[in-house]
């Protein structure tokens, strides 16, 4: 079973749902805590399915999400462009240094948009696998469309 969490960036989804959106440091205390949660409760009782819970982050703040993905995560998704996310994986690799974690033991998956996509070897539709890792290929921008979709904030902490 994987469960994929991160502290949120659509401020459209919370207000769906009817929950206050916050601001990024009560999401990240928020996520920080739900994980905990989450990862003492299975420890102490497995999911009825028998299997493992794999613990997803998405996420790419330096601070604080890339610790939480140190600390807690199976697998963490980040995003392109290739060599902010190449810089992003060394911040994590500290973080893993800290808390006394191999960053071997966290699965690296990114999503790039699709002019990265075609910079990296033998891209192919979907989701591929470079140099063992799972790398997803975004949707091609629409001319004239944003950089960023309406409603997304951006901290510096997340």
């Amino acid at each position: 079973m994987l469960l994929g969490l991160g502290a949120g960036w659509a401020e459209r989804d919370d207000t769906a749902y009817g929950s206050p959106f916050g601001t990024a440091d009560d999401r990240l205390r928020h996520l920080e805590r739900g994980l905990a949660i989450i990862k003492g409760r299975c420890a102490q009782d497995p999911p009825v399915h028998g299997g493992a819970v794999s613990i997803l982050i998405g996420g790419g703040g330096d601070r604080v999400t890339l610790r939480l993905v140190a600390r807690f995560a199976d697998l963490w998704n980040g995003f392109g462009p290739l060599e902010p996310f190449a810089r992003k994986n060394r911040i994590r690799d500290e973080w893993c240094a800290r808390v006394g974690r191999d960053p071997a033991a966290i699965e690296r998956t990114v999503r790039v948009d699709a002019r990265e996509f075609d910079r990296l070897k033998r891209p192919s539709p979907g989701a591929t696998r470079v140099r063992g890792e799972r790398v997803h290929r975004g949707p091609r921008p629409v001319r004239g469309a944003p950089s960023r979709p309406t409603g997304t904030r951006r901290s510096a902490g997340s």
